[in-house]
C-alpha cells in the first residue's frame, strides 16, 4: 500500500515506518487520519510482530504543525469562537484517536527517536510501548497537558517528564523514557529489529 506520510520497508518480522514529510517530518491533520489506517492494514497484512516508526532525514519530528490544523492565524482568529472550539475539539480526537491506535495496535510499537522530537513527535514516542533513542536525540514539549503521560506512561517517568520542557536523550534515559542509546540512527534500527 502507498501512504502520504510514510514510506514502509518489511525486514523479517517488523515493518520499518519512516515518517515523511517535506518539512522535517511534521505531523498534521492528515497524519493522525492515516496513522490509525497504516497501523490497521500492517496488523490485517503479513506476519508482521511490530512496527517501528522513525523519521525520514535527520530528526524523529519537528512536531505539530499547526497551520495546517488551523488555517493561517489571521484566518483562525477571524472564525467564531464556536467554530475555533469546534475545530481545536476535532484535532483533539483525531490526535487522541491516532495516539490509541498506536497504543493499543496488536503490533509491538517501537518509537526509534533520534535528532529533534518536538511536540506531536513527542506524543508518538509516549503513545508507543517501547522507546529506542540516539545519544543526539534532544526532546522539546511545551504547553504540557499532562493526559498522555498518565494515560501512556507510568507515574515516575511522566513526572519527570512533565516537569521539564526540554531535555536530552541522556535525560530521557535517566527518566526511564527510552530503554536504551545509540551511538547512530544504523544502530538504532538494528537494535529496533531485535525487540
Amino acid at each position: 500500500m502507498s501512504y502520504t506520510h510514510f514510506e514502509i520497508e518489511k525486514r523479517g518480522s517488523s515493518a520499518i515506518a519512516y515518517l515523511g514529510s517535506p518539512r522535517r517530518n511534521v505531523v498534521n491533520w492528515s497524519f493522525y487520519q492515516e496513522l490509525p489506517v497504516l497501523l490497521r492494514d500492517l496488523e490485517n497484512g503479513e506476519e508482521l510482530k511490530s512496527v517501528i516508526l522513525i523519521g525520514s532525514g535527520k530528526n524523529f519530528s519537528a512536531g505539530l504543525e499547526l497551520e495546517d490544523f488551523l488555517g493561517s492565524d489571521h484566518a483562525f482568529r477571524e472564525r467564531s469562537a464556536e467554530d475555533r472550539r469546534q475545530q481545536l475539539f476535532q484535532l483533539s480526537l483525531n490526535r487522541t484517536a491516532a495516539l490509541n491506535a498506536l497504543a493499543s495496535s496488536r503490533l509491538v510499537t517501537v518509537a526509534a527517536l533520534h535528532g529533534h522530537v518536538i511536540g506531536g513527535g513527542l506524543d508518538l514516542a509516549i503513545a508507543a510501548r517501547r522507546r529506542l533513542a540516539t545519544r543526539d536525540a534532544f526532546f522539546t514539549y511545551r504547553d504540557m497537558e499532562g493526559f498522555l503521560f498518565q494515560k501512556f506512561l507510568n507515574a515516575e517517568v511522566a513526572a519527570g517528564i512533565a516537569s521539564r520542557e526540554n531535555f536530552s536523550a541522556m535525560d530521557a534515559h535517566a527518566l526511564g523514557f527510552v530503554e536504551s542509546l545509540y551511538d547512530t540512527k544504523e544502530q538504532l534500527i538494528d537494535a529496533a529489529l531485535v525487540i
